[in-house]
């Protein structure tokens, strides 16, 4: 069985198209270009059930990852910290 993960969510018609089409996962970024702050995610998923919800992470700020997880349900999180 495939399982489907939708990166980059970032309003609440992209998480309703992901629930419509049974993603298992979507993912928000919170850093970078795509960054979304944790009050317009948490109004999100507020009206959109059925996906988990993963944290896209490209930093190493931990003090803002903490922060994003006191206050959403997160069920993951997608690092993609590259060192050079």
């Amino acid at each position: 069985m495939w399982k489907i993960k939708f990166n980059h969510v970032q309003d609440l018609s992209d998480a309703r198209f992901a629930a419509s089409t049974l993603a298992e996962w979507v993912g928000f970024s919170i850093s970078g270009t795509h960054a979304m702050r944790a009050d317009a995610i948490q109004e999100i998923i507020a009206w959109c059930a059925g996906p988990k919800l993963i944290l896209e992470i490209s930093d190493e700020n931990t003090e803002k990852i903490n922060s994003f997880l006191d206050v959403l349900p997160v069920d993951g999180i997608e690092c993609s910290v590259s060192r050079m």
